[in-house]
């Protein structure tokens, strides 16, 4: 639980050391993107204060323009007055989409029907501006993949207790499939395994997919925090190279098995080691 307090200046008559603030307990829940929040007015006179009688006075706070929790206190010619605490109020609040959120606040201190002095929270407009929970991961800008080479991909993360995962969609020629790669970092070259492939080639159609839908998946801990997508990034797809019109270009290989065709990914032996692709 962290505690902040936001001072509210006294416009009407005050002494030296004279002061209202609210102070604040609040936990936040980063997975649910909210901060539940406790308040508690406090009113203290200074040394100086005058020699009005305060008998039935009070004193309140409100949220969000709700009032709550007035205490009444009496005071005679107060000189040197203890703080006076009203009860706690407690909500819960859920942030922007982007983690932002500003709470307004402000307190009265309040004599028969009569206010003695306003107040206005100090240095933000009357609003608590909460600590901004960190939100889901950003792609940067992605300017081509290789389906069966190292997946490069870099993002902006927004706390370093967060996990990811990167989906892939080939999209164009009928392809309708994705493959997820797991604890991906950014920067981090990352390989889809043979069967992971082999998978997403039964999902293409008649033609190879030139595009690629990428999506961020943003985790903390087991709870998804949101996601980032980019798509239209040029793909390229597979490793078997082809000369046609004089032009190397990339293929995929088929082999016939039980009768039936299926696409497969070519191997070549390079020093005695096998190596995926040509």
């Amino acid at each position: 639980m962290a505690t902040t307090y936001i001072n509210c200046p006294f416009t009407g008559t005050a002494g030296s050391g004279t002061y209202y603030k609210i102070k604040i307990d609040y936990t936040q829940d980063i997975a649910n993107n909210q901060t539940t929040a406790t308040f508690m007015g406090v009113l203290k006179f200074g040394s100086n204060y005058g020699s009005y009688s305060h008998s039935g006075t009070s004193i309140s706070f409100s949220v969000d323009g709700v009032a709550h929790n007035r205490t009444n206190k009496s005071w005679d010619n107060p000189t040197s007055e203890t703080e006076v605490w009203t009860s706690a109020y407690t909500k819960t609040f859920t942030h922007n989409d982007d983690g932002t959120l500003e709470v307004q606040l402000a307190m009265e201190y309040v004599t028969g029907t009569s206010r003695l002095g306003t107040v206005a929270v100090s240095g933000s407009a009357g609003k608590w501006t909460v600590p901004t929970i960190p939100r889901a991961s950003t792609l940067n800008s992605i300017s081509s993949l290789s389906l069966e080479d190292n997946i490069t991909v870099t993002f902006t993360k927004h706390s370093n207790s967060f996990t990811h995962k990167l989906k892939v969609y080939p999209t164009g020629g009928g392809a309708s499939g994705y493959k997820t790669l797991s604890n991906y970092s950014s920067g981090v070259g990352q390989k889809f395994t043979t069967a992971q492939l082999l998978s997403l080639y039964g999902t293409f159609g008649s033609t190879l997919p030139t595009k690629a839908k990428v999506i961020l998946e943003t985790y903390s801990g087991g709870t998804l925090i949101g996601t980032d997508t980019q798509t239209n990034i040029p793909l390229k797809v597979g490793t078997a190279q082809v000369k046609v019109s004089g032009h190397w270009k990339r293929g995929v290989p088929w082999v016939k098995a039980g009768g039936t065709w299926h696409r497969s990914i070519a191997f070549g032996k390079a020093s005695g080691s096998w190596h995926r692709g040509l």
